[in-house]
């Protein structure tokens, strides 16, 4: 059983930004891909890039004021937790080939949670966001972290 990472822009490009210092490791799978001959791939370990700016320079990348906590509909992140099926009596090569794979869960993250969660990714801090998520996906962040607020995400 294994954990799909997930591959959207929002997440990605704040984890691999991130980097040094992340809690968790950020491995992405690579080219080429796993396979029979090759069954770890060549996973790419973005735990050791280093963006050169102070991570709060949101500005580095971000138009001035566009970096803030944004409400209104948008996307969730996807994870997929992907098993095996393949019989392990029955596998001559150790490997699990493309058809044994199925998810066997799958788990959205509200679009703010899965932002923030991408830097801070610290357990306590994805437990955080998701106590203050509610079951349809509603987020409480901007009542804390919004513009103004006492632990304003994006100070001007």
């Amino acid at each position: 059983t294994v954990v799909a990472q997930s591959l959207d822009f929002r997440v990605m490009i704040h984890k691999i930004h991130a980097g040094t210092s992340l809690s968790q490791p950020y491995v992405l799978g690579g080219n080429p891909t796993p396979t029979t001959s090759n069954p770890g791939g060549t996973p790419l370990n973005f735990g050791l890039t280093r963006f050169p700016r102070p991570l709060t320079e949101c500005e580095s990348c971000h138009r001035s004021g566009t970096a803030a906590l944004v409400a209104g509909p948008r996307a969730p992140s996807i994870l997929q937790e992907l098993t095996c099926l393949e019989d392990p009596g029955a596998d001559t090569d150790t490997y699990c080939t493309g058809p044994n794979w199925v998810v066997s869960q799958t788990t959205q993250l509200a679009p703010q949670t899965s932002v923030c969660t991408s830097c801070h990714d610290r357990p306590s801090a994805r437990a955080h966001a998701w106590l203050n998520t509610t079951p349809m996906g509603e987020e409480a962040c901007e009542s804390c972290h919004g513009a103004g607020r006492t632990f304003d995400a994006h100070p001007q």
